[in-house]
């Protein structure tokens, strides 16, 4: 018999859930059996005792005694070696019961006030006995992560040994998980960031909770490498009754679609009808393919599945066979360029006004790709169109382009979708059988006639909806004719209707974003010039790149030595140097930085520091500077202000020396003198 192993929970009176020192009342149950009852524990202790009883399932009367939030209750149970199932036991079917009424149900509890102690037995008890709901917290997903275990900058190595030592790390722990997964055929998609040397970190999708991969791979927290197998977090409890399958949502049947998918560590989803309206643009962080599944079932029925690259990517591939679909592939793979064109074409050419807005870029390749596969059939559907009107005898016009879609000919989709209403037909409205084959033909007739003129409704009812906007966009221009007139003929303020406030909040609106847009041909106007300066400078061979430092710290000076590498016989910039940290300073001393231009203010002691061992302090407003793309240049004459300046420094540093040499022979004659003025005196 397998080991089937409950606790059961209750929290202690005045504790709260979301404390790691909360105290509870547990009872262990193995196989149906009380193993331990203990009267007191803290939080932290009911993860060691699901870990070391390996807790199949946690019973509870209030899940959000655990945390409160489906966040804490989601790190809670995710912290545990082995994610047991959380059951609420008093709600069943979607209704909540009283415990104490559902304990003496089942002749679990007499009477009289339960203690926590006795209700951890109860829960425990009833969660054995198959009574309540899963609390289902997570999706039926799990996410591994493999990372670098330390940053760049630490490390004996040098740097790109480093980098290079812990990238091929990430490689090989990547390989060793993919290979266990695809021995247990288990479903997964990888994402993966490449390096010159490996992987800089990966992603696994694992389509399988958490507790399916027990035994098959295992965190690690290692010093170059970490791995994280987290269970992903549903955005909605859903109470589940335990032995009862859940109920599978059937997706639309009456709009039939074209789905653009842009997979990656953030993928975009693009939805159109298959007459080309958009529907749905959107992007996410680890989307997965079964959240894209239960999106797609809230829109319709999907025909095509669209990806912008050939090859394609295998999560399309996955995709497509899930929604039984058709895989649409570009010939080659699809051009930023290409890309952009489509996209802003179709947004440009869209008559329905619509709320579709390209954020990323992910959003706009998995637009493209779903574009790209509706205007390869668009032709095809044009003729769908054409056909169907001329025959004139109440076709259901979309049935048809789907059967198109998947393959059939036209004449072969009008045939089936014609035999399909008829079959319809015949079953929903029987005739009373008839020997009489004009009554037969008569009934038939009545029956088409009567879907003939159903049909039309709903063809005349989706042509109303999709011209609506249209038409209403006509009748706001309309509007702001009329109020334009009012205004400038009877000069007074009117009471503006609900449609006029809207019209004014457009206004406004697109206001905001050509001031925006102004704002930004400014600042591009100003670049170009930026541009035009350099490119000038460069021609007649008369810039000067200048290394930035962004604070004159440690830190800032390591940072840039990272990014620049040597800074030997180099004119660094530093933004900030009011720190004035002088560590930091003698760091650049001994690294034989040319000169130091500043922003702004310096401290005395770290300039004196500077100029004493002969580096140039020059301030940025004494010479051109040209700062675009957090890059800086100057003027080559910057080159003679520094020779300048290092001159005057090192006559002065001479200058200072005579003076203080000067002064220590007069010391030394004066000494000299006393002492031969003593010894004659003597």
């Amino acid at each position: 018999m397998a080991r089937h192993v409950v606790m059961g929970l209750d929290i202690l009176p005045g504790e709260s859930p979301s404390r790691s020192t909360t105290k509870y009342a547990v009872t262990i149950l193995v196989n149906d059996k009380v193993k331990e009852r203990i009267n007191e524990v803290e939080k932290l202790g009911l993860l060691k005792l699901i870990d070391e009883y390996e807790v199949d399932i946690v019973a509870v009367d209030n899940i959000y005694e655990l945390g409160e939030d489906t966040g804490e209750i989601a790190a809670f149970m995710s912290r545990s070696f082995k994610t047991p199932k959380l059951v609420q036991v008093n709600i069943i079917n979607g209704k909540e019961y009283e415990l104490e009424a559902l304990a003496r149900s089942l002749g679990l509890h007499d009477g009289g006030k339960i203690d926590p102690l006795k209700t951890s037995e109860i829960v425990a008890k009833l969660a054995s006995m198959g009574v309540g709901s899963e609390a289902i917290i997570f999706e039926n997903e799990t996410r591994i992560t493999v990372t670098r275990g330390r940053s760049l900058t630490q490390g004996g190595m040098s740097r790109e040994r480093y980098r290079r030592n812990i990238d091929s790390l990430i490689l090989r722990k990547t390989r060793e998980i993919k290979e266990v997964l695809d021995k247990n055929k288990i479903d997964y998609d990888l994402y993966y960031r490449k390096s010159p040397h490996g992987y800089s970190g990966s992603i696994f999708i694992v389509y399988a909770p958490r507790r399916s991969l027990f035994g098959l791979i295992k965190p690690r927290k290692g010093h170059d490498v970490h791995v994280t197998i987290e269970p992903v977090v549903r955005d909605k409890v859903e109470f589940v009754p335990l032995f009862r399958r859940r109920k599978i949502r059937k997706a639309k049947q009456d709009r039939y679609l074209i789905v653009g998918v842009d997979p990656g560590i953030s993928t975009g989803l693009a939805i159109l009808t298959i007459d080309g309206y958009p529907l749905l643009l959107m992007s996410k962080r680890w989307l997965s393919r079964n959240q894209i599944l239960k999106i797609l079932s809230e829109y319709g029925k999907t025909l095509i599945v669209a990806t912008d690259s050939n090859p394609p990517p295998m999560f399309a591939k996955k995709l497509a066979t899930a929604l039984n679909a058709s895989l649409y592939v570009p010939k080659n793979s699809l051009s930023v360029n290409e890309k952009r064109e489509a996209v802003a074409r179709f947004l440009e050419n869209l008559k329905i006004q619509t709320c579709i807005r390209v954020s990323d870029s992910h959003q706009r390749d998995a637009l493209a790709a779903a574009l790209k596969a509706y205007y390869s059939i668009e032709n095809k559907l044009r003729q769908v169109d054409s056909i169907v009107r001329s025959l004139d005898i109440g076709i259901p016009v979309l049935e048809v382009k789907a059967l198109v879609i998947k393959g059939l000919t036209i004449n072969e989709a009008i045939k089936k979708t014609l035999s399909s209403k008829m079959a319809v037909s015949e079953s929903l409205l029987t005739p009373p059988p008839e020997r009489d084959l004009k009554s037969r033909i008569d009934a038939l007739e009545a029956i088409i006639a009567q879907k003939d003129l159903l049909i039309h409704e709903y063809e005349v009812q989706i042509d109303r909806l999709e011209k609506k906007i249209f038409e209403l966009q006509e009748e706001i221009e309309e509007f702001e004719r009329t109020i334009s007139l009012f205004l400038s003929a009877e000069r007074k303020t009117i009471k503006l209707s609900k449609e006029v406030k809207s019209l004014e909040n457009r206004v406004t609106y697109l206001s905001e974003e050509l001031e925006k847009r102004d704002r930004l041909i400014k600042e591009l106007k100003e670049e170009i010039i930026k541009w035009k300066r350099i490119t000038e400078l460069a021609l007649e061979n008369e810039i000067e790149k200048l290394l930035v430092i962004d604070v004159l710290t440690l830190s800032g000076v390591s940072k840039a030595i990272d990014d620049y590498g040597s800074l030997r016989d180099k004119i660094v910039y530093i933004r900030d140097a009011t720190p004035g940290d002088l560590k930091a300073a003698e760091i650049l001393i001994k690294e034989g930085v040319k000169a130091v231009i500043i922003r702004g203010y310096i401290p005395g002691h770290v300039k004196d520091k500077f100029e004493y061992f002969l580096i140039p302090v020059v301030k940025d407003n004494e010479i051109e500077v040209i700062e675009i793309d957090n890059n800086i240049y100057s003027e080559k004459g910057i080159i003679q202000i520094i020779e300048n300046r290092r001159k005057e420094l090192n006559e002065k540093w001479h200058m200072d020396f005579a003076k203080e040499l000067e002064k220590i022979i007069k010391n030394y004659r004066y000494e000299r003198r006393r002492r031969i003025s003593d010894v004659v005196s003597k």
